[in-house]
This record gives C-alpha cells, structure tokens and sequence, in this order.
C-alpha cells in the first residue's frame, strides 16, 4: 500500500527492508531513500503495539539516527486514511536532503 502511495505521488521508489548498518547493528528499515538518507518506518499495532515493540522500535530509530538517517515513523492508518499529509512530508524530506547535501 506504501509503495503505491508512492508511485501514485510520483515519488522515486524507494528500497524496501534492504540490509543496512546503523551504529553497529545490521537493520532493516521498512523504506528507504539512500541519497536522501530518508528511513519511513510504517507501523501497525499488530507488530508494533507491544512495550517490548514499543521500545525496540525507539532503539532502532535511535540507531539510524546516529548513522546520519532522517527517520519518519508512520502508521498503516495514515498510509490509509491520510496519504496526501504523508505526500507532503516526503516530499519536505526530499526537498530537506537536497538543501542539506548527501551525507551531511
């Protein structure tokens, strides 16, 4: 559903769960733009309503974090029920790497 929230938004496609390093561990975030250094992590309270899920999610976040990733968490009920609010901040964030430059 993600991926053709994208597609119909013109978005470049984006890599989906590819391995990726992040301070030290190898993760898989859900989508990612490498050279917008742009993670969305896409959750649903079946995976990620737990406490346990709660707070591997936040170590995660953190971890791509401290590798230089911009992290957008977003829920299934917003890919749904919101996805032009979704469009527009993807569409910040691509904009956002461009006025920052790769890797900074």
């Amino acid at each position: 559903m993600f991926l053709r929230l994208c597609r119909r938004a013109g978005l470049p496609r984006p890599e989906v769960n590819v391995p990726l390093e992040a301070a030290g561990l190898r993760l898989r975030p859900d989508f990612l733009w490498r050279d917008a250094r742009l993670i969305i992590e896409t959750d649903s309270r079946e995976f990620h309503g737990t406490a346990s899920a709660f707070e591997l999610d936040r170590e995660r976040e953190q971890r791509f974090f401290a590798a230089g990733w911009h992290v957008v968490r977003c829920t299934w009920r917003q890919v749904e029920h919101n996805p032009h609010a979704l469009i527009h901040l993807l569409r910040a964030g691509f904009t956002q790497s461009k006025v920052d430059g790769p890797g900074t």
